[in-house]
């Protein structure tokens, strides 16, 4: 019986400390990175954006400022765009392995989901659910540097600062892009697939990503300035140094990477439409024209 009583108490020893450790693990798990220049009205407000009940687990807290923003924006977007204040603020939960990365917006009027979803992955992030908010309408390019602290600080590991730089120049890159063909969807679907393709045959000479955006771009139709091109291929450059996992990404872009499939094949099925209606179109005005012809024209002699 002492055998069996000591087995038990050693059990539950173990037991408690392994719940300790657990909620530990738990509390760090899920972080919110504020805007540094929020009113205590608007943190209220953005409280009402995250889960219910969050208040009560007490979530770790961390503080973005405007001059960590400008940090990784400042040589892409002018200063304007940046402003003086870090409004946007970040929710971030660890998920268990194999989730992705899961992205909710709230007031964010430029950067789209897919977007932060292409960016965080080119920046190591895993795993995570993501929610991006503002009192009121914004850009949310801010709003990377707060989801980059919250990650470094629900994980514990620092992500590689040359990663985190090239992820900022994609998401303002597709942006730019995205506004330019008026179509950030298509945007983020090009600069995936051309990512896809760099990262999958280790691609790195210039000219050889070049000509894999030129073809991308003639295959989705997409008519790119020279210029533009030269922005994706200067992107993919950065991307291609990083030496990224093609698999780690496609796992965590799993749910993402379906949705767009059926952007670029809704895409490529309103091109076959537009085909055939200028088709029917062109036969419809040869026939009136034949008409015409028989009744209106010239008489013979």
């Amino acid at each position: 019986m002492r055998y069996y009583g000591k087995k038990i108490t050693i059990s539950l020893i173990i037991a408690l400390f392994c719940w300790q450790i657990g909620l530990a693990w738990g509390a760090e798990q899920k972080v919110i990175s504020w805007g540094a220049d929020l009113t205590d009205r608007e943190k209220q407000q953005i409280w009402g954006f995250f889960p219910s009940g969050l208040k009560s687990e007490e979530p770790a807290q961390t503080l973005v400022t405007n001059r960590e923003e400008r940090g990784w924006l400042q040589s892409l977007v002018p200063d304007e765009v940046i402003g003086t204040k870090a409004i946007s603020s970040v929710y971030l939960e660890i998920l268990p392995q194999g989730s992705g990365i899961q992205i909710e917006t709230k007031n964010i009027s430029w950067v789209t989901k897919e977007m932060f979803e292409n960016a965080l992955v080119t920046a190591g992030l895993k795993d995570a659910k993501v929610i991006a908010v503002a009192p009121y309408q914004v850009s949310g390019t801010a709003a990377l540097a707060g989801i980059f602290k919250a990650f470094e600080t629900a994980s514990g590991k620092k992500l590689d600062q040359q990663a985190k730089k090239t992820a900022s120049q994609e998401l303002i890159t597709t942006g730019y892009l995205g506004d330019a063909i008026g179509n950030k969807e298509q945007a983020v679907e090009l600069v995936s697939k051309v990512k896809e393709e760099v990262i999958k045959r280790q691609l790195s000479d210039p000219a050889a990503i070049k000509q894999i955006v030129t073809q991308i771009c003639q295959d989705s139709q997409l008519q790119l300035t020279p210029e533009q091109i030269q922005q994706v291929v200067d992107l993919m450059k950065g991307i291609a140094a990083l030496h990224l996992d093609l698999q780690q990404i496609s796992g965590q872009l799993k749910v993402m990477g379906d949705k767009l499939e059926k952007v670029w094949q809704s895409n490529q099925d309103v091109q076959t439409m537009v085909e055939k209606v200028y088709a029917f179109l062109q036969k419809l005005s040869q026939q009136i024209m034949t008409f015409l012809s028989q009744y209106f024209g010239p008489e013979k002699s």
